[in-house]
């Protein structure tokens, strides 16, 4: 038999700003655990929170695998050269009132951004400050863990002028160290305001066919989901990949290079082991558009034959799933040098609408976003249509700035690509 042992320590403070003003503050702490079981090629897993009598698990888990079907691939991860990351656990959180210091930040942010225009108007702010502890063990000789800290803000709302309602937006910030966090969200939260007071006054785009300019948020929702999908070694073992036999061909752009850098000390990405405890790696995704790796975890390594790459992903309540840690994407120009080179096209910074993932067509709305004309960003839009394929983007890409925002799959740019099709006015 073999068993996995995944163990989660969590402190979390939360303060909650709800139309202008404080509403909750709270604080919890829980400790959960997941155990998984390989016996006879059969998979048991079950997972409890609170002190865990780890036996108990393990006989449930077992029982659970006696009525799972039999698959040979089944797997767990191997122990190996762990990298040595530094700088994920800030210990100023040990040295100040979390709860306190979560309601501080919340009000402060919150003054922040009414006093950078004062037509702002917030809907909800969120601020969590957090520490955790994981570990993982195994029968295979896994035996890591690893503190992290977490600092958050998610904050949302409109612009209002008179009579005129801009269209809602968001942004979120989060950091393992606090005074970066601190730095990153008065930062982001002008820009956030900023930009949303000039979506006000909104008019239609004119229609036409050809480049679009895709803002850090667009490429995240739209291509790096896309990529992720198909190069999830878990969709090509279950034949749903369209790039399940292009390892080594052409699938992009030459000016697409993607890589996937868990090991930057002091990144909110940064992680020395994946959620099976396999080792972490710099993994080639897509190198000058040819597609160089999938994100294998211990199953899908063993299924097709390839080196686990230890992109494992999940927690203590289920069986390991495959995500990336951190994707980094070549850039090449100053997004204001993109901008001045354009004639004319749409700013997609956020998009209401359908993304088929099996044929990649994306058709919707374009939410808070601009028009570009002459080099320069001239006005918002609305009620402007966007449909393209995520095939001709990738294939059409003209640019990628050194501008990043830091999102949730890593530091994403902005793409200028030919392809899409505009309906507007």
């Amino acid at each position: 038999m073999k068993r996995e042992i995944f163990t989660a320590y969590n402190d979390k403070a939360h303060a909650f700003v709800e139309s202008g003003k404080l509403k909750t503050v709270s604080y919890g702490n829980f400790q959960a655990t997941g155990v998984r079981v390989i016996e006879n090629s059969r998979q048991g897993f079950v997972s409890a929170i609170g002190s865990a009598d780890i036996e108990k698990l393990t006989q449930m888990a077992r029982e659970i695998a006696q009525t799972s079907p039999k698959d040979p691939f089944l797997d767990m991860g191997r122990p190996g050269r762990y990298p040595d990351i530094t700088g994920i656990y800030d210990e100023t959180i040990d040295k100040i009132d979390m709860v306190k210091t979560a309601a501080d930040l919340a009000k402060g942010f919150l003054e922040l951004a009414q006093e950078t225009d004062s037509r702002i108007s917030i809907d909800s702010l969120m601020v969590d400050i957090e520490k955790t502890e994981i570990s993982v063990e195994n029968t295979e000789g896994v035996s890591v863990s690893e503190k992290r800290t977490a600092f958050s803000m998610v904050i949302s709302g409109m612009a209002i002028e008179g009579d005129e309602v801009s269209s809602f937006d968001y942004i979120s910030v989060e950091d393992v160290g606090y005074e970066n966090f601190i730095s990153r969200v008065k930062n982001e939260t002008r820009a956030f305001v900023r930009r949303l007071v000039k979506t006000l006054h909104p008019r239609k785009a004119p229609s036409y066919k050809g480049i679009i300019l895709l803002s850090p948020r667009a490429v995240e929702d739209i291509i790096i989901d896309f990529i992720t999908y198909h190069a999830s070694g878990l969709r090509v073992v279950r034949n749903a990949s369209m790039w399940k036999d292009s390892i080594g061909k052409q699938i992009a752009s030459s000016k697409l290079t993607i890589i996937d850098n868990p090991l930057v000390d002091g990144s909110p990405y940064a992680t020395a082991f994946d959620r099976e405890g396999t080792p972490t790696l710099l993994t080639p995704i897509i190198s000058k558009g040819t597609l160089e790796n999938f994100f294998l975890n211990a199953y899908a390594s063993k299924y097709l034959g390839m080196v686990n790459t230890g992109h494992a992903s999940g927690g203590y309540s289920s069986v390991p799933g495959v995500a990336p840690h951190c994707l980094k994407i070549d850039s090449t120009s100053r997004l204001d040098d993109m901008i001045k080179s354009i004639d004319r096209a749409i700013l997609l910074e956020r998009f209401s609408g359908n993304i088929n993932y099996q044929t990649g067509m994306v058709s919707g709305v374009a939410k808070n976003s601009f028009f570009i004309e002459n080099g320069e960003i001239a006005y918002g839009i609305t009620d402007t249509m966007v449909s393209f394929s995520v095939l001709d983007i990738l294939n059409g890409i003209v640019d990628i700035s050194k501008d990043i925002q830091m999102l949730d799959t890593g530091p994403m740019p902005y793409i200028l690509a030919e392809g899409a099709e505009i309906i507007g006015g």
